[in-house]
């Protein structure tokens, strides 16, 4: 915990200048069991259940395991305050041989049409609690790892907020990203 809040940290420092990842292999098994662990006291507290992906047939890909896992907690804990109570966080992750998409679903009230577009503005927030820079700082890590950042509101009602990067496997030689 004290790596991911000294970057943290480190990376507010860098909010002004372009910044390079520290890409390594990643196993999404361990970042989400470790953001799910972390939360799981405050989700039992609200009776929203986690379910987290069945990541066993996943290769281990490269990324930046302490952004990554930020921008996961960030993920889930916006999901945590849209759900608030008596709902359900469930994470869905689908790998093509060029993409990696991670797919947040709460069964929340979903987000206003007219704020669809400003979510990942910063400083933009519709809640009491918080600066409005969780889902923002989740866009900078998307970006820096070449991918996207997307929100929609489920048909049974609810938000999906989804990842979408580069499937690099651990094992490719020579693979590195720099911004």
């Amino acid at each position: 915990e004290l790596h991911r809040l000294d970057s943290i940290v480190a990376q507010f420092l860098r909010l002004a200048g372009p910044s390079a990842l520290d890409l390594e292999p990643v196993a999404l098994k361990s970042v989400v069991a470790h953001v799910f662990n972390l939360l799981q006291p405050e989700a039992r507290v609200r009776r929203i259940e986690l379910v987290a992906p069945d990541c066993t047939a996943l290769p281990a890909f490269q990324a930046d395991p302490v952004r990554l896992t930020q921008a996961m907690l960030n993920l889930v804990i916006n999901a945590m305050q849209a759900v608030d109570k008596n709902g359900t966080i469930e994470i869905v992750v689908t790998q093509t041989e060029k993409d990696l998409a991670i797919e947040v679903h709460d069964s929340g009230p979903g987000i206003p049409e007219d704020e669809l577009a400003s979510i990942f503005d910063p400083y933009f927030t519709t809640k009491s609690e918080g600066h409005g820079l969780g889902l923002w700082i989740v866009q900078q890590i998307v970006v820096a790892h070449g991918g996207v950042l997307r929100a929609a509101n489920r048909s049974g009602g609810g938000a999906t907020l989804t990842i979408t990067i580069p499937f690099r496997p651990a094992a490719e030689p020579g693979s590195s990203i720099s911004r």
